[in-house]
């Protein structure tokens, strides 16, 4: 993870800030070990929604699955193919899915692949003021 700060913002409210290195997360999962498909790592948590790098080798498949709440899947490295709803979606490096919560989905990998997931806890959304 990265440095933490702590500000109060213009209504008042303290808010932690932290920077988070993806370089160095990304070194985590990079390396697969012979005979393993997959890895992952959690790079940051916090309320409400939490960060993570998932490697995928190149002919993988992540079967259909949901998440429960909204989510983001960026690609890092690599290319993959999303099949949402029998509809299949090319992603190379560069591209960004968002999905709905509990939207059901699976992945393959058509490359050596790095994608950062943004998950949304899915609980209730926060109020925001202003």
């Amino acid at each position: 993870m990265g440095p933490r700060r702590t500000v109060t913002d213009e209504w008042g409210r303290v808010v932690d800030l932290r920077l988070v290195d993806l370089a160095v997360a990304t070194a985590q999962v990079a390396a697969l070990p012979a005979g393993v498909e997959r890895q992952s790592v959690t790079v940051a948590r916090e309320a409400g929604m939490r960060l993570v790098l998932l490697k995928l080798r190149g002919g993988s498949a992540l079967e259909d699955h949901a998440a429960p709440g909204a989510m983001t899947i960026h690609v890092l490295a690599g290319a993959v193919r999303f099949i949402v709803g029998g509809a299949a979606l090319e992603a190379p490096a560069g591209k960004v899915l968002l999905l709905e919560a509990g939207a059901l989905h699976a992945v393959e990998a058509e490359a050596d692949s790095i994608l950062l997931l943004t998950i949304a806890d899915g609980g209730r959304p926060a109020l925001v003021e202003g």
